[in-house]
């Protein structure tokens, strides 16, 4: 008797079918991978954002400011610096209550930072943040770079400003990837431009914020799952 797949395997089965091809820049050699025109599937939860920094002076103006963070997902190439496929963008979430802390300037400059005022902040996102995708490029040079975003709205609920608070990059393969354990990731200031300057996360001129973190689950499923 043949063996029904299960419902997640078939709604897997149906993603790939309607997404059959992330785009790989067409200027950069193949790597060693599937043969071509299979693909290699992911689900990738990122369950919290840890010590997010956002500045006070961009609350600036802002009648009875709230905060929320939003995160978006795409994958990147860093061989060829590039950015490739398709961008994920999940809600907006709000800080875990209590979980706000204000560091002074004198404080931030003290630290051996710039002496600009901020707040930090913890989100879980629970099971919103559940990814699934499929690529035929299988390398370490592929990441998953996420970008934490900070939604400001006013006290009427329309959005104010939306700014970048960091970015993390997250390996799909390599030892130890893909293994389906909690895993904290480095969070860096600045936007996800910041890749396009740098050759590998062992870069020299990259620098982890401090108390910081992105956390995720990388799990790699199994081509015999997709049949």
């Amino acid at each position: 008797m043949a063996v029904q797949p299960s419902s997640a395997v078939v709604d897997w089965l149906g993603f790939v079918k309607r997404n059959r091809s992330v785009p790989i820049p067409a200027d950069c050699d193949r790597p060693a991978g599937p043969p071509e025109g299979d693909s290699v599937g992911f689900r990738v939860q990122i369950l919290s954002a840890r010590g997010v920094r956002l500045a006070d002076e961009l609350l600036q103006g802002v009648q009875r400011p709230t905060v929320e963070y939003r995160l978006s997902v795409t994958p990147y190439y860093f061989s060829a610096k590039r950015f490739f496929g398709r961008t994920w963008t999940g809600p907006d979430w709000p800080a875990i209550t209590g979980s706000t802390q204000y560091v002074s300037a004198d404080q931030a400059a003290g630290d051996g930072g710039a002496a600009v005022a901020y707040r930090t902040s913890d989100v879980d996102f629970g099971d919103a943040m559940d990814v699934w995708l499929h690529t035929e490029y299988v390398s370490s040079n592929v990441v998953l770079a996420v970008e934490i975003v900070a939604v400001v709205k006013d006290g009427d609920g329309a959005v104010a400003r939306e700014v970048s608070c960091g970015w993390s990059a997250v390996p799909l393969h390599g030892q130890g990837c893909a293994s389906g354990r909690r895993e904290m990731h480095d969070v860096h200031a600045g936007s996800l431009r910041g890749l396009l300057f740098i050759d590998s996360l062992h870069d020299a001129h990259v620098t982890p914020l401090r108390d910081s973190g992105l956390e995720c689950v990388v799990e790699a499923v199994d081509g015999e799952d997709l049949t």
